[in-house]
């Protein structure tokens, strides 16, 4: 603050003052402490400049009450402008709609999830019944499946056919 006020450059009551550009993305607490900021240093230094004159001391601490004065009412304007209830309502109807389109998400991903699981586990199941189908069909191939055990036998098959085990192919056919 090393510029001096002089009479000249001193605006006239009457005259309209020249706003400076405004940040709206600031929010209007953080614009009311840094107005009170910068009027404690102005205090300071106003403390600190002896040389200045009483009216001029008077003029600025109008000023001040001016700005502090219109940070205020911009305060009061914002808090009344956030609690309008058309405001609240779309607020409202817009998280509404956000949590709605999360819950949609999650469902889906937990049915995918589910399926995968479900999926991944009937793979384990009939993975580890290979070796045993394996064992059932040689045994039949040797015609040691009588009674009780071709019972077994066949319905472990017809088990493993629900779940997509599929026999193809015949011994000594090509691969591919």
């Amino acid at each position: 603050m090393s510029e001096e006020i002089t009479p000249e450059s001193t605006p006239d009551e009457n005259e309209p003052v020249a706003a400076e550009s405004v940040d709206e993305s600031v929010p209007v607490e953080s614009k009311a402490a840094e107005a009170e900021s910068i009027e404690d240093e102005d205090e300071a230094e106003i403390d600190s400049d002896s040389d200045l004159s009483p009216e001029l001391l008077e003029e600025l601490e109008a000023l001040a009450a001016k700005v502090e004065a219109s940070v205020n009412a911009e305060a009061s304007a914002a808090e009344a402008e956030d609690s309008s209830p058309e405001k609240l309502l779309s607020e409202r109807t817009a998280d509404l709609q956000r949590v709605q389109a999360e819950y949609a998400n999650y469902k889906k991903r937990v049915d995918r999830d589910r399926a995968l699981a479900r999926q991944a586990g009937i793979e384990a199941v009939i993975v580890s019944l290979l070796p045993v189908l394996d064992s059932v069909e040689a045994a039949r191939e040797h015609e040691e499946l009588v009674g009780g055990f071709k019972l077994v036998a066949d319905e472990i098959e017809k088990v493993s056919a629900k779940y997509g085990l599929e026999i193809y192919g015949a011994v000594g056919e090509v691969f591919g």
